[in-house]
């Protein structure tokens, strides 16, 4: 089989954190969420991954949601010492009238290649209403470029 016909036998996708609910103003609102800590090793040392932001958020017109992210990586599963793979805010805005349901998936490519053995991604929800407006958000790892197959 080739990559074009089995995918999956080239990547392995890991639960990467809790799902959030936000609530602007509330709860879960402008709150760091730290992923789970996922050992490279259970998953034959992957040199790629991409960070997966899933969200689905109700937001009235003209509001937004930002989404601020950091992938980090360390040797040790307690993160001491760890060092940053990709850091940003992208922002999900609302142009119709009205609310308006917006799904989508932030999705950050990491080269894994010079990470240590564990890697987590962390986010920040934030939503900038006052009242109303809410979203449920959770992070996938979707982990590839290993040299044993399938991973």
């Amino acid at each position: 089989m080739t990559i074009q016909t089995n995918t999956g036998a080239y990547v392995k996708t890991v639960n990467g954190s809790v799902g959030t609910a936000v609530t602007a103003a509330g709860t879960g609102d402008n709150t760091l969420v730290t992923g789970y800590t996922i050992d490279r090793n259970a998953y034959s040392t992957p040199l790629s991954g991409v960070f997966a932001i899933v969200y689905n958020a109700s937001l009235t017109s003209a509001k937004t949601l930002a989404l601020g992210y950091t992938v980090e990586t360390s040797d040790s599963s307690s993160f001491t010492s760890p060092w940053t793979l990709a850091t940003a805010t992208s922002t999900v805005k609302v142009t119709a009238t009205g609310t308006t349901t917006y799904q989508g998936v932030l999705e950050i490519d990491v080269n894994l290649a010079t990470a240590g053995q564990y890697i987590r991604g962390k986010f920040t929800p934030d939503l900038n209403n006052t009242a109303t407006d809410t979203a449920n958000i959770t992070g996938v790892w979707v982990l590839g470029g290993t040299d044993t197959l399938p991973i």
